[in-house]
């Protein structure tokens, strides 16, 4: 369990995260992959290897064709599944986290830095923080869609969803 001083850390990153995404669109990599990293090894600590292997194998087969990729991705599913089933079903909400925010990505519902600030907080904090964060992006959508925007700055309401998860464990 993290303690509320990790919170308040994540909150002023996603409150800068925020700042550039409102003023540039975009956030610089700087921002993102270290703290990406971090979250990785932190898991990696915790035991969490093969969901680490399940990032590390998305974010490398990337590039390959359509096709091949597809099934590398439902190959891996389903073995993380089974195994998730077998001897770690704490594990499957993470697997299916992890799965569900890079098809987020890959059909460009997210941009990269959001994907990426996404499982950061995933792994630090786990799935439960996920939760709100959903939930007002939603809301945003919504309300962008009402709008007439075809874009909205995501950050938002990952700062204001994970603030929100915060606050309920005060």
């Amino acid at each position: 369990m993290m303690t509320m001083p990790w919170y308040v850390a994540a909150i002023v990153w996603l409150a800068i995260c925020l700042i550039y995404d409102l003023r540039f669109r975009a956030l610089p990599s700087w921002l993102t992959i270290p703290p990406l990293g971090f979250a990785l090894l932190w898991a990696t600590w915790r035991g969490q290897i093969v969901l680490v292997v399940f990032v590390l194998s998305l974010i490398a087969f990337d590039n390959l064709p359509a096709d091949v990729l597809r099934l590398l991705v439902a190959l891996q599913l389903v073995g993380l599944t089974a195994y998730g089933i077998a001897s770690a079903p704490d594990m499957l909400p993470l697997t299916y986290a992890v799965f569900f925010i890079w098809l987020a990505w890959a059909r460009n519902v997210l941009g990269g830095a959001d994907a990426q600030v996404l499982l950061t907080l995933m792994f630090v904090f786990g799935a439960a923080s996920l939760f709100p964060i959903v939930y007002l992006a939603g809301v945003q959508a919504i309300v962008q869609w009402a709008r007439k925007k075809s874009t909205f700055p995501a950050m938002l309401a990952i700062l204001a969803g994970f603030s929100a998860y915060t606050a309920t464990l005060l």
